[in-house]
């Protein structure tokens, strides 16, 4: 590496001149060039803890040399800074943001390595985090520091998980979570919890998903294979891995106490595998037992990345159909029975006239396909009897059957729009079914439960016809959510 010139040393002793806390508080330097809309010039960066000090070459006279002139910018000034390309200028930038527009300012490199090295560090600097300069390990001795930092956390370390953090940072200074000592810190911190809490499986959890750490190489992803041997030979990875952590009817997720203990011994097995560690065989064959116990949207893209050289995990296919008999309140009034299984109902708790409603509505739709494919106009009158139902249902009648009959309608909904193109009768439906869902509390958006995925649906539906799920209001012209009056006064009328 070449010497400073003489020119770039006087830029370096007026930045220093002029730092708070001089030369010990300089972070990162640089050259760059700096413009705002009106001016550019090529200055030295210096990054410091709380301000960038940008140094030019200022003429002082026609025949004098030019001398260094600095200008402080505090970070703190400045509500954002972003990494973009601004093809007008040397190369690649970082905008800086303040909250007066007359005060932005670029800094263009013509390396986009070196302008994303100083983004990355001006980035941390902005936010108070400081790591980056903290204490500096080698990553190819992951190993023995992670040894050395967690022996002195057991044996000379706080008892409370909570107070781990400023034991660390007290002891130790500004440091890198994902390396050996953040690493020491962490599975430390998670030990004392499992320990304070007998239904506690933070660790469990830590190898289930072992980021930052495991992306520091090699000898980092050894410490998480000991780490997740100790939890395999401690029985804490085995089956059954489709055991939820609360009892809800929602499908498993990665979250989950079982699939958790399937990840945590899949990313053991991994690792394990191209480390060449002489237990990954054994690992692999005890996680794909639990394999087929879990729906393959549990395997993140890391997941499948890592178990790539093992074996293609199972794909993620469309959301599979849940049906509305799985639903915890229609399961209270309906009994699936025979064989191929069909519901039974149960009237309890419905008055004479609600039950009047639901057999009206439930006869006519089983009478819909009985001489061939139902029109579209026959559809939408069903659909109206559904609507004139569920409004028609007394207060204490069960939700088993308002969600019932709601499902049904949101179902006749979709093939109103998909299969008979009838967008206008489509578009106020599907807002009657969105209105109502909200109004009940039914509206989990996604697809975790049966009236959550109609939800989807009738949204799909209603952006679909071009209506959307947004309504202008005649009279304010306002922007308002549907309430789906259309829909009751149509359902009042017997038609649209």
């Amino acid at each position: 590496m070449p010497a400073p010139s003489p020119e770039v040393l006087a830029q370096l002793d007026v930045a220093c001149r002029g730092v708070e806390g001089h030369a010990d508080a300089v972070l990162e330097i640089s050259r760059a060039t700096w413009a705002t809309e009106t001016r550019s010039a090529d200055v030295l960066v210096v990054l410091t803890r709380k301000s960038l000090v940008l140094v030019g070459m200022q003429k002082q006279g026609l025949f004098k040399p030019a001398t260094p002139a600095a200008m402080t910018l505090r970070l703190a000034d400045y509500n954002d800074l972003g990494e973009i390309e601004v093809e007008e200028l040397a190369g690649p930038t970082v905008m800086f943001l303040a909250p007066e527009e007359s005060r932005h300012f670029m800094l263009s490199w013509p390396d986009p390595d070196e302008r994303h090295r100083m983004f990355m560090a001006m980035f941390d600097a902005h936010r108070g985090n400081y790591a980056r300069w903290g204490l500096q390990l080698d990553p190819a001795n992951y190993v023995a520091d992670f040894d050395r930092y967690y022996a002195q956390l057991v044996g000379e370390g706080p008892s409370q998980s909570s107070d781990v953090y400023d034991w660390v940072k007290a002891r130790f200074g500004e440091f890198y979570l994902s390396n050996a000592l953040g690493l020491a810190m962490e599975w430390r911190m998670c030990e004392l919890d499992d320990a304070a809490r007998d239904a506690s499986s933070r660790r469990v959890g830590r190898i289930a998903l072992p980021l930052p750490w495991a992306d520091e190489g090699p000898e980092a992803q050894r410490v998480i294979v000991r780490l997740g041997e100790q939890l395999f030979d401690a029985g804490l990875l085995g089956p059954p891995y489709d055991e939820r952590t609360y009892k809800t009817d929602e499908p498993l997720t990665n979250g989950d106490t079982g699939p958790q203990r399937l990840l945590a011994l899949m990313t053991l097995a991994g690792h394990a595998k191209s480390l060449g560690n002489p237990r990954a065989d054994e690992w692999i064959s005890a996680a794909r037992i639990g394999i087929p116990a879990v729906p393959p949207s549990i395997f993140s893209e890391a997941m499948r990345s890592l178990w790539s050289s093992v074996e293609e995990l199972p794909p993620v296919g469309p959301p599979v159909e849940i049906p509305i008999w799985e639903d915890v309140d229609v399961r209270t009034i309906a009994t699936m029975e025979g064989d191929p299984p069909r519901p039974s109902y149960s009237t309890d708790g419905l008055t004479e006239a609600d039950t009047v409603l639901i057999e009206r509505f439930f006869n006519a739709d089983q009478e819909l396909s009985a001489d061939g494919p139902p029109s579209g106009e026959a559809v939408t009158n069903l659909c109206l009897l559904g609507v004139s139902a569920f409004e028609g249902l007394s207060a204490g009648a069960p939700a088993g059957w308002r969600k019932l009959v709601l499902y049904a309608v949101s179902d006749l909904t979709y093939d109103l729009w998909e299969k008979h193109k009838l967008n206008d009768a489509a578009t106020k439906l599907a807002h009657w079914v969105v209105a109502t869902m909200e109004a009940n509390g039914w509206a989990a958006q996604g697809h975790f439960t049966p009236l959550g995925q109609h939800y989807t649906y009738m949204f799909a539906v209603a952006v679909g016809t071009g209506a959307g799920v947004v309504q202008i209001d005649p009279d304010t012209g306002l922007a308002k959510a549907p309430t789906g009056e259309d829909a009751r006064r149509a359902a009042a009328l017997g038609q649209f």
